[in-house]
């Protein structure tokens, strides 16, 4: 199980420490690449999302945001210091009359969302395969071993 976190200034440009936390994610989870989308596309969504409706750009103001892994699921929350949103009105809309661009694409991205603190806080859950790239690598150097070991074994019969 792995746990990170990352404090971000209520300022746009923090955006790109996302990017970073992504990639420190993949590599210590060992997830393979192609699921950088699915992973760093709602978190910048929801980090924008908390950085400009949440805290209004206010630079007194933060973005914490926290992923914990379990089995091949990353649990994220993302939580601005604003007084939050009427959420249940935006996700009782059928999602093609939903205007928020931002949480359209973390509830299509994400297995599970949810919203505390009067809309303050969103946790969601993206499902990806992890351990892929070690256990692809292991596969690899298992099966030269047997390329090597069923050549030794002809040479000596």
């Amino acid at each position: 199980m792995y746990y990170f976190q990352i404090k971000l200034n209520s300022d746009m440009t923090e955006i790109n420490k996302v990017n970073t936390f992504v990639e420190e994610i993949i590599h210590k989870c060992d997830i393979d690449d192609q699921y950088y989308g699915v992973i760093s596309t709602p978190l910048i969504e929801a980090a924008k999302n908390a950085i400009i409706h949440g805290n209004k750009q206010d630079s007194s103001k933060f973005v914490l945001i926290s992923m914990q892994t379990k089995q091949n699921q990353l649990q994220f929350s993302v939580e601005d210091q604003g007084n939050g949103f009427d959420y249940q009105t935006i996700f009782n809309q059928p999602i093609e009359q939903t205007k928020k661009y931002g949480l359209k694409v973390i509830n299509q991205l994400a297995s599970k969302v949810e919203f505390m603190k009067n809309g303050s806080v969103i946790n969601y859950t993206v499902e990806v395969p992890m351990g892929v790239k070690n256990a692809e690598k292991r596969a690899n150097i298992l099966s030269k071993e047997k390329e090597e070991l069923a050549e030794n074994l002809t040479k000596v019969f």
